[in-house]
């Protein structure tokens, strides 16, 4: 696992190159703080046609080949050169048809098949990569770049592109560490569609990020730069709507075929050079994971969970029941309220771009515990999305039988659930939301009710918070867009479909890459393997969803692992109590960076809207929405402003 960036930049900014490839890498140390590589070739070469400058950089966690994959890696002329942020889990097989076919390997690192798969293959080898990966490839004999993103978005690649320059790295920060080798004209400008969206949906979606200009390329697609003609084109080369259809098949056949896929699977992900751990919460997902890394791990898998001081979200029993099972060494820490409000400065001085996802918090904690002991760890995530776990899953599949529920009826039951109160956090407060969610996505239209289960709040209350709103229709689109682009589908298929273009890549994939590579730990999601989530997406309805319970399949494979003959347990997360802290601890911090002034100077916010007093009143209307704001508003002085001090009042 690795951080990567570079550039290919006007013959004008020789002079800067490297000291700002030197920057670009510095920004994102924590991703990789074992080495470092650099590489840049400057115009003026025999035989080049181009005078960009071109440079590719890294910072590298070892895994694979800790001593002899020091990257950049090239091919055996030199003429082919890469940095790469990932993991591919069938580099042993790739290898050897390659070596079958002649070529020379240098070392045994997975990065080294990407030089040589491209010889034979070029742009088409994508189709034979199964793994999680970013990457840039420059082929010095058709001076071309290539830069490629994994299918389901689990590595990030951002791309600064404009008047004849070319940016790109892991992380937002890199793109503009150095303003001396900044594209001509560009500056760092906050997009105001881009800060509208994240206060609705709590992160920015891809391809837009928080600047105008800077764009995520998006999951499963490639960019291509002949820097001959200057000309770009970016095009995706996977799609999960049109991937293979394994076809109907019976349900336990599909139970038992998917039981074989996941062990191969979760064998893959294990290679690596150094020890492998894994998380177990206690849920479905996390545990199977764990169970079938025991079956092939050479050695003794550790695992870790974090338990709670709030016993309605705590798992530490049904954690430690897995383990005990498993006989796995655990590592269990007990975080409470306070350790996790502790966490703050830490997380938002690594915060990339303004994100309000709030577990973000346990998910930095539980990684921090498993980097104090490994480099590596298996995860669940994944599941709900690829085995349809969700409520608005179930809302869709009940649609689909029940049919649409009377307009008069619907309307009264949404406007008695906005009457309830959801300002004292906790349990019920939780479930309150949830039933209002689920009664927004009861409406007639699938892909509005969609939209309406992901958005934070009604559009109006948003808009009138902002300085200059912009309005929320562009996102919006893109959003029922992507729930239509399946040419065929169930209703559970195209949400499940948009899902993972959308929330999955932009918040959760985004949430578990930016807090695990703060403690410099890899995280491999291996129910997020393409193979897995093809095979999910395609199963009939009724194999992943009965009644009311969501991931059928997949919990009977867990009650086939553990002995058990129902699966019983309530689904559970763990709920950080902003609300409680924006009317004590966070106080501070809030009239600091709510202060009328301050925000008039901004402009970003209305102040008559958002400031001074008004910022507790927008807080317990709209906790998530204003959770959100303070995400920015942190964000904008960490990252925009420099200025740190707001942390002394945390």
């Amino acid at each position: 696992m690795c951080g990567i960036t570079g550039f290919a930049l006007p013959p004008g900014a020789l002079d800067q190159a490297a000291a700002g490839l030197e920057a670009m890498c510095r920004a994102m140390t924590h991703r990789g703080p074992d080495d470092q590589g650099l590489f840049i070739e400057p115009p003026g070469i025999e035989g080049r046609a181009s005078e960009h400058v071109v440079g590719l950089g890294m910072r590298r966690l070892s895994i694979i080949d800790t001593h002899g994959g020091r990257q950049p890696i090239f091919n055996e002329d030199g003429s082919v050169v890469v940095v790469y942020n990932g993991e591919l889990y069938n580099h042993p097989e790739l290898r050897a048809r390659l070596v079958a076919r002649g070529h020379d390997f240098k070392t045994t690192t997975d990065t080294e098949v990407l030089v040589h798969l491209y010889e034979d293959l070029g742009d088409d080898m994508l189709d034979a990569l199964a793994g999680m990966f970013a990457f840039a490839l420059y082929d010095r004999r058709r001076e071309r770049l290539l830069l490629a993103r994994d299918r389901l978005g689990i590595k990030p690649l951002h791309l600064l592109e404009h008047a004849g320059a070319l940016l790109f790295a892991s992380e937002v920060k890199s793109l503009v560490a150095h303003p001396p080798i900044w594209p001509a004209g560009w500056r760092p400008d906050i997009d105001p569609v881009s800060l509208e969206a994240m206060l609705m949906l709590m992160y920015v979606p891809a391809p837009r990020s928080i600047y105008k200009g800077i764009d995520k390329l998006p999951p499963g697609h490639l960019m291509t730069l002949d820097l001959r003609s200057g000309r770009s084109q970016r095009q995706r080369y996977w799609d999960l709507s049109t991937s293979p259809d394994p076809g109907a098949r019976s349900y336990e056949d599909a139970r038992d075929h998917l039981k074989a896929l996941l062990s191969g699977c979760v064998r893959d992900h294990l290679v690596s050079d150094v020890p492998v751990g894994a998380f177990v919460s206690g849920g479905v997902d996390s545990s199977l994971v764990a169970a079938l890394a025991v079956d092939h791990y050479e050695g003794s898998l550790q695992t870790f969970s974090i338990g709670f001081d709030e016993p309605a979200y705590d798992e530490t029993n049904d954690a430690l029941a897995v383990v005990r099972a498993l006989g796995t060494p655990h590592t269990l820490q007990y975080a409470s309220y306070d350790s996790l409000y502790g966490l703050m400065p830490a997380i938002f001085q690594g915060m990339d771009e303004p994100f309000g996802d709030s577990s973000m918090l346990p998910t930095f904690l539980v990684s921090s515990l498993a980097s104090s002991r490994l480099k590596v760890v298996l995860s669940g995530d994944g599941g709900d999305e690829v085995f349809a776990g969700y409520t608005k899953h179930l809302i869709e599949y009940a649609k689909g039988h029940l049919g649409r529920v009377p307009a008069p009826a619907l309307s009264g039951l949404q406007r008695l659930l906005r009457g309830l109160p959801k300002s004292r956090g906790g349990l019920a407060t939780d479930l309150v939301r949830k039933a209002e969610k689920a009664a927004r996505g009861l409406g007639g239209d699938h892909a509005l009710s969609h939209l309406e289960m992901m958005k934070l709040a009604d559009t109006g209350f948003v808009a009138a918070l902002m300085a200059r709103p912009v309005g929320f229709e562009a996102v919006a689109e893109q959003i029922t867009s992507a729930f239509h682009r399946p040419e065929r589908g169930t209703p559970l298929q195209r949400t499940q479909y948009a899902d993972a273009l959308i929330p999955l890549a932009d918040d959760m994939l985004v949430k578990v890459d930016r807090m695990s590579m703060l403690t410099s730990l890899e995280v491999r999601v291996p129910l997020l393997d393409h193979r897995v989530v093809e095979f999910g997406y395609h199963l009939p309805d009724d194999h992943k969803l009965r009644g009311r319970t969501g991931k059928r399949i997949l919990k009977d494979l867990y009650c086939e692992r553990f002995g058990l003959t129902r699966y019983t347990k309530r689904k559970q997360g763990f709920g950080v109590p902003i609300e409680a802290w924006f009317q004590t601890r966070l106080k501070p911090l809030i009239r600091l960076l709510f202060d009328p002034a301050r925000l008039r100077q901004q402009g970003l916010f209305d102040p008559s809207a958002i400031g001074g007093d008004k910022a507790l009143d927008v807080a317990r209307a709209a906790p998530f929405v204003f959770w959100n704001a303070l995400m920015i508003q942190v964000w904008f002085d960490l990252q925009i402003n420099g200025d740190d001090t707001l942390l002394d009042h945390i």
